[in-house]
């Protein structure tokens, strides 16, 4: 039987990912290791940290235009929904869902953790530099109307 001693383990930084982007604007981030709750939610969302003397928010989610979109249609905010040790749910509400990813190149979601202290593992570690910069292809998001049509469809 092997038995490791504590000079063998080596704790590890926790690494976020988006797992999936859902048509009705939920995004699901897991972290590589469990990270420490935040005790006020709020703080994720309205939060703010100095980043190099500019004022930035803890989490920032960026949309990165495909060729054929128009930038200035991609108005949004986010909440976040829920919180667990190794996974953060995030709501987003679009002023015009139906314009993101509907033609040709579709959209990239950009997320940024900009505050290496509000998301740490519960080893103590930090997100480390190269990984607090994430992203992951947007789907074609479903406007209000259509999300009620499909709420109707899953009723019945």
């Amino acid at each position: 039987m092997d038995n490791l001693g504590d000079e063998d383990f080596k704790p590890v930084s926790p690494k976020p990912h988006v797992t999936k982007i859902e048509q009705d604007g939920v995004v699901e981030i897991t972290f590589s290791e469990p990270i420490e709750l935040v005790p006020n939610l709020t703080i994720i969302t309205n939060g703010t940290v100095d980043v190099d003397g500019k004022t930035s928010p803890v989490l920032e989610l960026e949309i990165f235009p495909g060729e054929d979109s128009d930038p200035a249609k991609f108005n949004f905010t986010f909440k976040v929904v829920t919180q667990t040790p190794t996974k953060l749910t995030l709501q987003m509400v679009f002023d015009n869902a139906r314009f993101v990813s509907a033609y040709g190149d579709k959209e990239k979601l950009l997320v940024y953790f900009r505050d290496p202290l509000i998301f740490i593992g519960v080893n103590g570690l930090v997100i480390e530099q190269e990984h607090r910069n994430i992203t992951r292809e947007m789907p074609a998001q479903l406007s209000e109307r259509e999300k009620e049509v499909q709420e109707v469809i899953e009723v019945i």
